[in-house]
């Protein structure tokens, strides 16, 4: 269990620079980006998740770059960045049903 838990909690920790990533994507100015990585770094929900053996936590950071890969594909029209998009939103339905529902967002 022990080992389960340091996985999870590191999964869950690449949520916050996954974030920052995606807010520099969207256009927001380095400030911007840090305070919302800053923001789901410090969220003690996501800590809570991240540290208990569930899946919650894990899969903040895949579905956060799911989006990621979605707005760079909108803007570029690469086929790889849409398909990077999948293969997240994949890994993110695999540890979790509920993040299916991002197939409509990321669509």
């Amino acid at each position: 269990e022990p080992v389960l838990r340091w996985l999870c909690l590191a999964l869950t920790a690449l949520a916050a620079p996954a974030t920052w990533a995606l807010a520099r994507e969207l256009g927001f100015d380095r400030r911007a980006s840090l305070f919302a990585g800053a923001l789901v770094a410090t969220s003690p929900a996501l800590a809570h998740s991240g540290f208990a053996v569930l899946t919650d936590g894990p899969t903040v950071p895949f579905v956060v770059l799911a989006v990621f890969w979605a707005v760079r594909a909108a803007r570029t029209t690469r086929a790889r960045d849409a398909a990077w998009a999948g293969v997240w939103l994949g890994l993110a339905a695999g540890l979790r049903e509920a993040a299916i529902v991002m197939a409509i967002v990321v669509a």
